[in-house]
């Protein structure tokens, strides 16, 4: 009878090394790096495409209260495959400060870092990925 061919009990980092076991998690890593990635670009792209949904096509501002923001039609919505409609990506309140004037509960800065923190917060998951051979054969990787 010989040596398994997948064996997770092996001791030896050299046979690990010249064994098949190697070869197969080699290639499973691949598909989920293959695969993670593909996720991750459609992923980046619907969340910028849902930002970009709330910026108008042109802005015209005639005067402090008439302001005209373009945006795209129904049908042209429907053309370009939108298949839903836009959710609220931000609760910003209109308040009355202590000077007796209006503004925001959320200043613009704030609205531009969350954004931000959330492509750093997925950036960050993706550099804490554990790799396969790690996980399975703790005891020949330290």
């Amino acid at each position: 009878m010989g040596r398994p061919w997948y064996s997770l009990n092996e001791t030896s980092r050299e046979s690990y090394e010249m064994g098949k076991l190697k070869k197969f998690l080699q290639q499973s890593k691949f598909v989920m790096q293959d695969t993670l990635q593909y996720m991750t670009e459609k992923s980046v792209k619907r969340f910028v495409a849902a930002i970009c949904d709330f910026v108008p096509l042109s802005c015209e501002v005639h005067d402090s209260f008439n302001v005209v923001n373009t945006y795209y039609t129904e049908e042209q919505i429907k053309e370009l495959g939108a298949p839903k409609e836009k959710i609220p990506l931000f609760h910003i309140d209109l308040t009355v400060g202590e000077d007796k004037r209006p503004k925001y509960s959320t200043s613009a800065k704030e609205v531009v870092s969350s954004i931000l923190a959330i492509f750093d917060a997925g950036i960050k998951s993706l550099q804490e990925i554990t790799q396969v051979e790690q996980k399975l054969l703790p005891h020949l990787f330290k």
